[in-house]
């Protein structure tokens, strides 16, 4: 995978379950630009994110898809949220075995952005992905 350059997110929390830095308990993904267009984060998944035996739990699967398309996002100078997220699981993901996770806004109309993502193995298939529709957040 070529190298890219980070991507700067002015709104990221540092206790984000996905990416913050300091949450003890959290994922740590770094997203860098991907070549072409959007994001792109590699990732290994641990022992303590699987449900069954040896797979990534689904619900761990569906954050690292919305953080993704999160990201895909942050180049936005207001928060979006996620108002739908719609998941579909293609092969499982396995402990121990690095993906690579992609997020990309396909459509931007202002109030709302229509999102997608992937999980892909090492040789490029997609083990899951996503669609989602993130909404301006009201000030919080």
């Amino acid at each position: 995978m070529p190298r890219t350059s980070a991507v700067n997110a002015p709104l990221a929390n540092a206790n984000c379950f996905g990416c913050g830095s300091a949450n003890s308990v959290g994922l740590h993904l770094h997203f860098t630009a991907h070549p072409d267009g959007g994001v792109q984060a590699e990732f290994e998944p641990q022992p303590e994110h699987q449900g069954w035996d040896g797979v990534v739990h689904g619900g761990v699967v569906a954050v690292l898809l919305d953080e993704s398309m999160a990201w895909a996002a942050a180049s936005k100078t207001v928060k979006y949220v996620t108002a739908r997220l719609e998941v579909r699981y293609r092969h499982p993901v396995t402990v121990g075995r690095p993906v690579l996770l992609r997020g990309w806004v396909e459509q931007d109309r202002g109030r709302a952005l229509d999102s997608r993502a992937q999980v892909l193995d090492a040789a490029g298939r997609v083990l899951a992905e996503a669609t989602a529709l993130f909404i301006r957040a009201p000030d919080l």
